[in-house]
């Protein structure tokens, strides 16, 4: 029952701001015990569902957010108590001695509620959004900046025409032999006839080994080039029964190897996802499915998912947060970019940190990977910080620009422990390179073109070793 104007009673003030700080606590206040607990109730079992999601951490809550049915569950649920605080605050209000002050005060504390509560909303809907965009697989991610030769179907694959001649006199300038990609043009790849292969990995069920193997890549492109290029490949496999976390760098230059769909492809490994996604007649699956079944056939264990970054787009999500934090191992002098960087925890600008990620200079592919891994990581921390909140948004909706995963949204709380697990130092890690694991033969031999073949029998062996009876090598 509402206290007339100007008769005494509990100060509709106080009573308002304690039902705005939390429902049924103004009515506490003013005495009314049942319309208390009407109020309180509802309130608190949802502070209860929340508090349990934040217990295992904002990002938590923010990957569940991805999931559209809990986004929806979400925003149907702040906008009800949204509505359930308003209603408290001017049932608390009513139920209090009415001075001008709480005329005044009543709009404000509506116009929070809606604010806060719209705001939840919008949040909500643009990571309900994001998620749409990054867990659709592929999508436009490797989409070609400029045309690309025309293909004709060959008899055992496809055989593109014209295979321009690469100049083996092309030169390098010396120190920038990491940046040897950006001197010699690469030619448009083939597929040479080749041994057919032993089993079709794309029927085999990827999820019945008790292995979660995810393929992360890091997609760059440039002026000058005419395709992107997944320039950092990397296989985390996590074995369920043992906790061991496996790293596998697969370098951009190996080249030759045999395709899981017959024959052998004779263009660099970091050139295949383009090629594939080019080739829609041959790899339907798109690209990254395709280079997921690649990796796969040449490791020995079958890929579940993938997770491909577009290093470019790494400038938009830099811009939407300002700088982040990042501890540097080892000095980096790229006299190639001219970026130079010592050891120690450093705050970097959007610019620093693109040069961060793209640096090659005297590093390994698996060096730059975790960089890549890194700065990834370093994005995850700073959008969780309370400064930043205004501007989720837009942080959002720029990682969707820049990240795609075939991995499954309701399956989001096991992508986040696997980011967790990466974050933290995996049980061992094996670079593919020269010259334990591969052949480099001079570039005079492979017309200008830096090259690495893999040693397979030593693939085999170590897929045997660490995988068993899981690997699809054994006997």
């Amino acid at each position: 029952m509402a206290v007339p104007d100007g008769v005494r009673g509990p100060s509709a003030t106080v009573a308002a701001t304690l039902s705005f700080l939390f429902p049924g606590a103004g009515q506490a206040f003013a005495r009314r015990w049942r319309a208390a607990l009407v109020f309180a109730v509802p309130a608190l079992l949802v502070v209860l569902l929340l508090a349990s999601e934040l217990s295992q951490g904002a990002s938590h809550l923010i990957g569940r957010l991805f999931d559209p049915w809990f986004s929806l569950s979400f925003i149907l649920g702040a906008i009800a108590l949204g509505a359930w605080r308003v209603a408290a605050v001017f049932h608390a209000w009513r139920a209090g001695r009415r001075s001008p002050l709480s005329w005044l005060l009543l709009p404000v504390l509506l116009v929070l509620i809606v604010g806060m509560h719209g705001y939840a909303v919008v949040n909500a809907a643009a990571l309900m959004g994001a998620g749409d965009r990054i867990f659709s697989g592929e999508g436009d991610i490797l989409d070609e900046p400029s045309p690309t030769p025309t293909i004709s179907p060959g008899a055992s694959g496809v055989i593109v025409e014209p295979s321009p001649t690469v100049d083996p006199q092309a030169t390098v300038p010396p120190g920038w032999e990491d940046y040897v990609d950006d001197f010699v043009p690469e030619p448009e790849p083939q597929i040479d006839y080749g041994p057919a292969a032993e089993y079709n990995i794309a029927d085999i069920d990827e999820h019945a080994d008790g292995l979660l193997n995810v393929l992360l890549v890091g997609i760059d492109w440039k002026p000058g080039r005419s395709h992107r290029l997944t320039d950092s490949m990397i296989v985390v496999s996590v074995n369920s029964e043992t906790g061991a976390v496996y790293m596998f760098s697969f370098p951009r230059d190996l080249a030759r190897f045999n395709l899981y769909d017959g024959g052998t492809y004779n263009g660099k490994l970091n050139t295949f996802a383009g090629f594939a996604n080019r080739n829609p007649e041959r790899y339907p699956e798109g690209g990254l499915q395709s280079l997921s079944y690649q990796v796969g056939y040449l490791l020995g264990v079958p890929i579940d998912y993938y997770a491909a970054v577009d290093i470019p787009g790494f400038d938009t999500v830099l811009r939407a947060l300002g700088r982040v934090t990042i501890t540097v191992d080892k000095e980096i002098n790229d006299t190639y970019t001219g970026f130079h960087i010592m050891p120690g925890t450093h705050r970097l600008t959007p610019e620093q940190t693109m040069m961060y990620v793209r640096s090659r200079k005297g590093t390994s592919d698996f060096a730059r990977a975790r960089r890549q891994q890194q700065v990834l990581t370093a994005l995850r921390q700073e959008m969780l910080k309370p400064e930043q909140l205004a501007n989720l948004p837009s942080i959002v909706d720029a990682i969707s620009g820049v990240l795609r995963t075939n991995y499954p949204r309701e399956q989001i709380d096991h992508l986040l422990t696997l980011a967790n697990q990466v974050d933290e130092s995996p049980t061992n890690t094996w670079v593919f390179k020269f010259p334990e694991w591969a052949h480099h033969p001079p570039r005079s031999e492979t017309n200008g073109r830096s090259l690495m073949f893999l040693k397979m029998d030593r693939i085999e062996a170590l897929s045997i070793e660490l995988f068993g009876a899981k690997s699809l090598y054994s006997p």
